[in-house]
């Protein structure tokens, strides 16, 4: 954990100093790291940090529900999106999640291969599609 601590730090700081060439103050704006945080949802090919563990290594960043995660990465501020779950993402925010790499967005992927395996709500709580291939 100790490792992850340090690179988010780093990534953090890289991005203070984007903004601050830009002009922009971080304090001034809404947070610009965007965390995926979401109760009960599956980590795929790692084991998913605590919330208590991102949050002390991402002070002031924004941690967006499945459903909040659109608008977060709509807001001009943000710049980094944090997938704390490993190859696991939810499937009903990939179209903003693509719309914001598109647009420069950045994306830290903690763990396992980005975009491997859909999170959807079934009937009993998050589960996850199978692995998508690429030939």
């Amino acid at each position: 954990m100790k490792e992850i601590n340090v690179l988010l730090a780093c990534l953090l700081a890289l991005l203070a100093g984007v903004d601050s060439v830009r002009g922009q103050s971080s304090a001034a704006n809404l947070p610009s790291t965007v965390v995926f945080s979401e109760p009960g949802f599956p980590a795929a090919d790692s084991v998913a940090p605590s919330p208590g563990a991102l949050e002390a290594a991402l002070p002031g960043a924004r941690f967006a529900s499945a459903e909040q995660l659109g608008a977060a990465l709509e807001a001009g501020s943000t710049r980094l999106l944090v997938l704390p779950y490993g190859s696991a993402f939810p499937e009903v925010a990939w179209e903003p999640i693509y719309q914001f790499l598109q647009r420069g967005g950045n994306l830290l992927v903690l763990g396992g291969r980005p975009f491997a395996r859909a999170g959807y709500r079934g009937a009993g709580g998050w589960k996850l599609r199978g692995p998508t291939r690429t030939s």
